[in-house]
């Protein structure tokens, strides 16, 4: 999980997300494990999580060489570092509040590879504008109407004419006896 979790973080800028949702799917199956297995599995979470944050942490500074410093020596772009010492995440502009202060916190303590961190501010900045298209039309903005067009443009036929059946089934079948209450997790039944 944790070479995985590296592979991702440095390969999709973006992929910072899957810590918080890894947070919620932790207390998800939390809440489903028997209360006379609880203890153990607290005492399992204890090893297991910060083994697995430091193998991904390896496997992202291995995707980066175990190199801080974005160029390799003597390749430097002298424009882009002036720019991105003066703050500057990108063509978007500057990053400010808390995502600013996370990076110039990692940037000055060298926790994250520097082309890492340029990366997410440059994510993080082009999300307040990009220029899109939907159906005809173009803007930079975006629309509420986008993500369930797209669901209904590109999900098969199948799916759709399917979907309705398996909500009747979830609704009027009976539930399994011994439920967890979480699905496809390894261990859910303790």
């Amino acid at each position: 999980a944790g070479v995985a979790v590296g592979g991702m973080a440095a390969s999709k800028h973006s992929g910072v997300i899957a810590a918080p949702i890894a947070g919620v799917l932790l207390i998800m199956h939390a809440c489903a494990v028997r209360r006379s297995a609880l203890l153990r599995f607290f005492a399992r979470c204890m090893v297991v999580i910060p083994i697995a944050v430091a193998v991904s942490f390896a496997a992202l500074w291995a995707c980066y060489r175990f190199r801080y410093e974005a160029f390799a020596p003597g390749e430097e772009c002298v424009q882009w570092k002036g720019n991105w010492n003066k703050g500057m995440g990108s063509q978007h502009g500057k990053l400010e509040g808390l995502p600013a202060d996370l990076v110039n916190t990692a940037k000055h303590a060298r926790i994250l590879p520097e082309a890492l961190l340029f990366g997410m501010s440059y994510a993080f900045l082009s999300t307040k504008s990009r220029a899109c298209f939907l159906g005809g039309w173009h803007g930079t903005d975006g629309w509420r109407a986008f993500f369930p067009y797209a669901v209904a443009v590109k999900t098969p036929t199948g799916v759709i004419l399917l979907l309705p059946l398996a909500l009747l089934a979830a609704v009027t079948l009976p539930a399994p006896r011994h439920h967890s209450g979480v699905l496809a997790v390894p261990g859910g039944g303790e």
